[in-house]
């Protein structure tokens, strides 16, 4: 007779450690019986198994591996019905009206735009001189771009100061503030702190001279009235 037991355990419990402990317990207290010596018999050699503790099993089984594959596709022209053809103008320009219609339409393609016209706006820049088609002839410039000088504003100070601001006014921009810092005055015994206000028509002489007590580095107009300067 065959007897049979079923082990079952669940993942959570394999890979556990021991918990070992020291303590003093007397499982079995067994007195010795002189009486029974008379009934040893001594065997030379004795060979015997003995097992006692309970038989586990565990059971370890490879689940199927799964495949994967990679494709990819060329979208050209999609979206369409089976029994509608790409091809036929008059069938594609019917299916648009009918979906056009539905109601679910509007709230589809206000969900849609927003995420389009992100995408849309970080390529944005176009170089419109590019030649986009080798096969076309290169067309001059109508107009080619040039500068000229109109006046120029010269500096009273005879010491080379450098320009460190400018900033137009905002009433129509007919005057120009101006402030002169070298950044490197400290090292500089003899330096010059004036800045000045020039009327647009007026290039030969300061509109107002400007005579702080230390080099002004940033100067502008107020965008609110333009008699007040903030530096």
């Amino acid at each position: 007779m065959d007897c049979e037991h079923v082990y079952s355990k669940t993942r959570s419990l394999f890979g556990k450690w021991c918990n070992f402990s020291e303590h003093d317990k007397i499982e079995v207290d067994v007195k010795s019986e002189p009486n029974f010596m008379k009934e040893y018999i001594r065997l030379d050699p004795v060979t015997q198994e003995t097992q006692f503790s309970r038989k586990f099993a565990v059971h370890e089984v490879n689940t199927t591996t799964a495949t994967f594959k990679e494709s990819g596709q060329h979208h050209v022209e999609g979206g369409w019905p089976k029994d509608i053809n790409m091809h036929d103008l008059e069938q594609t320009v019917r299916y648009r009206r009918k979906v056009e219609k539905d109601e679910l339409y509007i709230h589809t393609m206000l969900q849609l735009l927003p995420p389009m016209e992100h995408t849309i706006l970080q390529n944005n820049a176009c170089n419109i001189y590019e030649q986009y088609f080798q096969d076309e002839e290169i067309t001059p410039l109508i107009q080619r771009t040039f500068s000229r000088t109109v006046n120029v504003y010269r500096d009273i100070v005879p010491l080379k100061r450098p320009i460190t601001h400018l900033s137009w006014s905002p009433d129509q921009g007919n005057r120009l503030a101006v402030s002169y810092c070298d950044t490197e005055f400290r090292k500089s015994k003899i330096f010059s702190c004036n800045s000045y206000i020039w009327d647009v028509d007026n290039p030969n002489t300061p509109f107002i001279t400007l005579r702080p007590s230390f080099p002004i580095v940033t100067m502008d107009y107020s965008p609110k009235d333009s008699n007040i300067l903030e530096w």
